[in-house]
């Protein structure tokens, strides 16, 4: 949020917007809302721009858009995947597998939900797993003088 207002206070600088840190403050606290804050923040300083003149409105949402790209598909997936121990990849395919099974609301909980599977996947299957293999290496052989099935096939089958 806090370097989305950021990106927002340059871009409107740039093309000069007067209330530039009005409006990027108002996006900052605007994004706590997922996915229409976006939207909701972008209406004011464009409708505002629109007043000065069409070319700086279409100006300031060319820049409401590239920030919420760059946002959305670049900082918002890095900083979750860091959140959470996820690949940013894994995080993006699961909330577009998580929407098209739950619609709307599946993607205000999607990484919550992706968070929970992992969690159930590494208890519930890959430490029993581990544990089992260990549990296996640390074993003594039954008989100590057996040769194990995978020398004697590398010897030719003769023990």
């Amino acid at each position: 949020m806090l370097l989305l207002g950021g990106i927002t206070y340059l871009g409107l600088r740039l093309v000069g917007l007067p209330f530039a840190a009005f409006f990027a403050v108002f996006t900052a606290v605007a994004m706590i809302v997922p996915y229409f804050g976006a939207l909701v923040s972008s209406i004011p300083p464009i409708l505002y721009a629109l007043t000065i003149s069409p070319t700086k409105a279409v100006l300031v949402a060319v820049i409401y858009i590239m920030a919420h790209q760059l946002e959305g598909n670049l900082i918002q997936p890095v900083v979750v995947a860091r959140t959470v121990h996820l690949h940013p990849a894994v995080v993006a395919i699961g909330v577009v597998a998580v929407d098209r099974l739950f619609g709307f609301v599946g993607l205000l909980v999607a990484v919550p939900v992706l968070v929970t599977a992992q969690i159930l996947l590494r208890e519930l299957w890959i430490k029993p797993m581990e544990r089992g293999r260990r549990r296996k290496l640390t074993e003594p052989p039954k008989d100590p003088d057996a040769v194990p099935d995978h020398l004697a096939a590398a010897a030719g089958g003769s023990a």
